[in-house]
């Protein structure tokens, strides 16, 4: 391209784990082919992605009293917690459940902790759909924990299940883990459910780095990392 007279020529380099995990892929691919429909909150944090979907009909609102009985529902890759589910079922809506496998298996496991009365803490962000989802699987006997701060303030808990967001680092999942020890609680830790594709993406955008560079024409090389 040229700039003030000046050639600049751009290497452009994909990363081999680049673009959509397999999840939201589905999820985007869910809604796309049930046009029109509604979605509880973006599909996907990508605006230019959801501004499309919007243009095929795909509208996303923020709750089930924003739909009506006869709408079709996806829900999308986060998940919803269990009287999400009811109350779109309840108000006789079409629901496609476009929940990331990984999601739909922690759900399940902390809807069966909390049948046997178990209360379930999730290491990840309390405000993040996906935490909010997963503890609405809980019957309301949950904890969120992002920090040590939080894993400390923990009450003391005979019996737990453990659960991560399911793009926390393993390493900071079992660094928080350690920090129950002060509850003397006896732990059932999942880490299975932690998606590799996030940590692929970062290990391929660590990869690509040093070679993202602009050169100006003039044998000068600028760094853009």
């Amino acid at each position: 391209m040229l700039s003030r007279g000046r050639s600049f020529i751009a290497e452009i380099i994909v990363a081999r784990h680049a673009g959509f995990c397999f999840g939201v892929r589905r999820a985007v691919d869910t809604a796309a082919a049930a046009a029109p429909a509604y979605t509880l909150g973006p599909i996907i944090h990508n605006p230019q992605m959801v501004s499309a979907l919007e243009a095929r009909g795909v509208v996303s609102v923020d709750a089930p009293e924003a739909v009506s009985a006869g709408d079709r529902v996806v829900i999308r890759s986060h998940g919803v917690g269990r009287k999400t589910v009811e109350a779109l079922s309840a108000r006789g809506c079409e629901v496609l459940d476009a929940t990331c496998p990984f999601v739909a298996r922690i759900h399940e496991m902390a809807r069966q902790a909390s049948g046997a009365g178990r209360p379930v803490i999730v290491v990840g962000e309390g405000a993040h759909p996906e935490v909010q989802g997963i503890l609405g699987w809980t019957d309301g006997v949950g904890y969120a924990v992002m920090t040590e701060a939080e894993a400390l303030a923990l009450p003391e808990i005979d019996e737990a299940l453990v659960v991560s967001q399911t793009t926390m680092e393993p390493e900071r999942f079992e660094a928080l883990c350690a920090d129950f020890g002060c509850t003397g609680a006896n732990l059932k830790r999942s880490i299975p459910a932690i998606c590799p594709a996030p940590r692929a993406a970062a290990k391929s955008w660590r990869i690509c780095r040093p070679s993202w560079f602009i050169w100006n024409g003039r044998g000068r090389r600028y760094d853009a990392s």
